[in-house]
């Protein structure tokens, strides 16, 4: 990720974590274990997603279209958890 990218993603409050190559520099200490669990969390729920609800093949035709889709996702998801 290019750094006036990154910068401009943290102006807008957003922290984007990018795994670190041999040819990076050093940065502050990061556990790598703790990401891959937060990781593979976040990439199970994608996955059951795609498999209940089609997510990648999203129609819709504008962000707030497909704002609203996956909000019905999460809702419809939260509900067969809680039953």
């Amino acid at each position: 990720m290019s750094q006036p990218l990154k910068q401009q993603l943290a102006r807008q409050g957003i922290n984007l974590w990018t795994p670190k190559r041999k040819n990076m520099h050093q940065g502050p200490k990061v556990n790598n274990k703790l990401l891959k669990q937060l990781r593979h969390q976040i990439e199970t729920v994608f996955s059951s997603w795609n498999n209940l609800f089609d997510i990648e093949r999203n129609r819709a035709r504008s962000l707030a279209g497909f704002q609203t889709r996956l909000d019905q996702c999460l809702f419809v998801d939260t509900i067969r958890k809680i039953n």
